[in-house]
């Protein structure tokens, strides 16, 4: 028995640890029960970094149980699974009672937060159609304005996981910021294109279509 969970029952935990095998099964529901090899697992503060986060306790592994329809969030945090590749997730410290009758403790993962990869995705997703396909389109600005949709939603969700926040990657405070960041930029994005299109001679030197402006100026920010 992992008796070095039993006082931390009910506890939110984040874990780190390595992929040692894994396979599909369909006994409760369809699952990947993964074998996570000297998995560490520690308290969570959103102002500090994992590695610099107080150990509760280091096993030598734990079986997993991922639902098959999160596989995916687990697959876009971690790079894919791999054999004896790391492994970042979040939990509740759970008892349950093993295939024998004997009672054992484990973590039991929660919803695995998609914050550092949404940002991600919104800083490729800039550059690319920025500097391939420039800003004075309908493609951009309807970017722009889904960005800051998606940005306002991760910023609530930012200040709704308090301690909750996974920090693998990054602290509360460079999130805060980054989130701002992109909130600024997309608001910059659009006002700039709604005052090249309300400008005769700019929208001639920049070949901007009537259609574009008319779709733009449609637009209720």
């Amino acid at each position: 028995m992992r008796k070095k969970l039993e006082p931390y029952l009910d506890t939110y935990v984040l874990c780190k640890g390595w992929i040692g095998d894994w396979k599909d099964i369909n006994e409760k529901r369809p699952q990947r029960r993964v074998f996570v090899s000297k998995p560490i697992i520690k308290q969570p503060n959103k102002d500090v970094l994992f590695k610099d986060l107080p150990i509760l306790s280091t096993e030598d592994h734990l079986n997993l149980f991922i639902d098959k329809e999160d596989l995916d969030v687990y697959e876009k945090n971690s790079n894919g699974f791999e054999l004896n590749s790391s492994l970042s997730f979040t939990g509740i410290i759970q008892r349950y009672m093993r295939s024998d009758g004997s009672m054992d403790y484990g973590i039991y993962p929660t919803s695995q937060s998609l914050l550092h990869y949404k940002l991600e995705e919104i800083n490729v997703l800039y550059h690319y159609l920025a500097e391939v396909e420039g800003v004075l389109n309908e493609r951009f600005f309807t970017f722009a304005k889904a960005a800051k949709e998606d940005l306002i939603f991760l910023s609530d969700d930012l200040e709704r996981s308090g301690d909750q926040l996974p920090t693998f990657l990054h602290t509360y405070d460079w999130y805060r910021r980054e989130i701002n960041s992109w909130l600024e930029t997309s608001e910059v994005c659009m006002t700039r294109i709604k005052t090249a299109c309300s400008n005769r001679a700019y929208r001639r030197k920049n070949k901007i279509s009537k259609e574009f402006c008319s779709f733009v100026k449609a637009f209720k920010s």
